[in-house]
């Protein structure tokens, strides 16, 4: 096959993650999910208006300046959709995979440079990396970071320390993670024999800088319950480097992560010891995702092992898995690098199967989440992961769900008038008697199909609340003789609500459940 074949071939393969995610997101939740309301919140006045003091403020112990200017921006200008920060977290991404891309060695061939672009495609769009993606505010956040990053490193290649420096302390302005950068850049002009200035000024940034946020750093961290020892920071390392090549396993995460630490560090030590100039970058890059997962685990570990399971962590191991294969590509020839790529490809992406599943269950809630806002539902607001007080600020601004883009199903309007109800013996309400600002479940089915819209309607008729239908209720498949098991629905209503009774919407008629459970 020729060059410019395997080339075409390859970059079809690098784009297929690439479409799946933006399907992944387009159908994902239009509301934010919960870190968005603790950015929203302080750097916003309690009418929405902007509070220029707020973007200064950390969070958990990050520096966020730039991302809390961003979705400040997204929520006042482009209305707070979900659906818009997982698109630029694809875009961001894809900013990065070129950059990786750019940097790959010249002396490799062109097949196996595209083969190691579509791992690294598949390592930042894999199904494991779906929250990143679902939950927007969570990639948007790690990739305006990794942009300034990896640009940082590629300038560093080049001998650009300065603008090495600037893109730095931009990744520093996004997420704490950055810091990390200041020695990488530091040691990649050393490999390349650069002026001493060029070594020295990164470090003493990082002494100057780094000390400042290292006095100002305070985290809500989980505390261990038991003393810990340094094999437990280990494991958190080794599981966040290896946590793509398993399944739901934190025994496999911590093995894989280990070989892949121990390769790394092999590799980068030969590059030292050669003084490798030429694949600096590479270097850096991969003692960047094992000063990440460093970093993880220090403020992390009190969460115990499984921590480094979590899908907001995925840039470590992806930077460190794309830095062991193309060292390995240029220092052991003979690898079979479109083979080592496929199959990075197609493990990586079946393995987060798992995590990928749990994120979209996520979505069923946020719809609960944007009713519960628009009925002032505080304690379930609170419940669901947000805070009563962005409230007010979303109305302020006309964010959503504050604004033409959201609807409480069935045709209906809250505050307004349902229309006429029938009766329906297939369906329940198994939480108990229904009361405002609190939870409501339970199931139906219409015609042996799932519903398509919940309501919660007073005594009068009138639409007081709302939900998600579509929820899983796979204890019904035997008791119903179905293979529907997305039976279930959530629903909240307005405080107070009295007489209350839940209606169900399907095929354009309303039906009202019985209060008692019937399955």
């Amino acid at each position: 096959m020729s060059d410019k074949r395997a080339a075409a071939l390859l970059s079809a393969v690098a784009a297929l993650p690439v479409i799946v995610t933006v399907f992944e997101v387009l159908r994902s939740s239009r509301l934010n999910f919960a870190d968005y309301w603790w950015f929203v919140e302080g750097a916003t006045h309690p009418d929405g208006t902007l509070d220029p003091a707020g973007l200064l403020k950390q969070h958990n112990g990050h520096p966020t300046f730039i991302p809390r200017l961003v979705f400040w921006a997204e929520a006042r200008y482009l209305g707070g959709n979900n659906h818009i920060l997982g698109l630029l977290t694809v875009v961001l991404s894809l900013v990065v995979l070129v950059v990786l891309h750019r940097m790959l060695p010249k002396d490799l061939s062109v097949t196996s440079r595209f083969a190691l672009t579509a791992a690294f495609s598949f390592l930042l769009f894999g199904s494991r990396e779906l929250e990143l993606y679902g939950v927007g505010v969570t990639g948007a956040t790690w990739l305006l970071m990794a942009v300034p990053g990896v640009l940082a490193l590629l300038y560093a290649q080049r001998g650009q320390t300065v603008r090495a420096m600037i893109a730095v302390a931009v990744a520093c302005a996004c997420f704490g993670a950055g810091f990390a950068l200041w020695p990488i850049i530091a040691l990649i002009a050393w490999l390349r024999r650069d002026a001493r200035w060029q070594i020295v000024a990164p470090l003493v940034v990082l002494v100057l800088a780094g000390g400042a946020w290292a006095l100002s750093f305070k985290t809500d961290s989980l505390q261990s319950p038991h003393p810990l020892g340094p094999e437990n920071y280990l494991s958190v390392i080794a599981g966040t480097l290896g946590q793509q090549w398993s399944y739901k396993d934190a025994d496999t995460a911590v093995l894989a992560g280990s070989v892949i630490g121990v390769l790394l560090f092999w590799l980068v030590a030969a590059a030292l010891k050669r003084r490798d100039a030429e694949h600096a970058a590479w270097v850096g890059l991969g003692l960047w995702g094992v000063l990440i997962g460093v970093m993880i685990a220090i403020t992390r570990v009190g969460s115990g092992v499984d921590v480094a399971l979590a899908g907001r962590f995925a840039l470590a191991p992806m930077l460190a898995t794309a830095a062991l294969l193309v060292l390995f590509a240029v220092h052991r020839p003979g690898l079979p690098v479109l083979a080592c790529s496929l199959v990075v490809c197609v493990a990586t992406y079946a393995l987060g199967t798992h995590l990928a599943t749990a994120v979209r269950a996520l979505y069923s809630d946020q719809r609960v989440l944007e009713v519960a806002m628009h009925v002032g539902a505080t304690k379930t607001i609170e419940e669901l992961g947000s805070t009563p007080a962005v409230v007010s600020r979303l109305k302020g601004m006309r964010s959503y769900p504050f604004n033409d883009d959201f609807g409480i199903g069935c045709g209906a309007k809250l505050g307004a008038k349902a229309g006429p109800l029938r009766e329906l013996s297939t369906g329940a309400v198994d939480s108990g008697p229904i009361a405002g600002d609190a939870k409501i479940s339970g199931w139906a089915v219409v015609d042996g199909r799932p519903v398509d819209c919940v309501l919660v309607v007073d005594g009068a008729g009138i639409v007081q609340g709302g939900g998600a239908v579509g929820m899983p209720r796979p204890d019904l498949l035997g008791a119903l003789q179905t293979r529907q098991a997305r039976l279930g629905w959530r629903a909240v209503a307005i405080p107070g609500i009295a007489g209350a009774s839940v209606v169900v919407g399907s095929g354009g008629a309303l039906y009202r459940l019985p209060a008692v459970r019937g399955a």
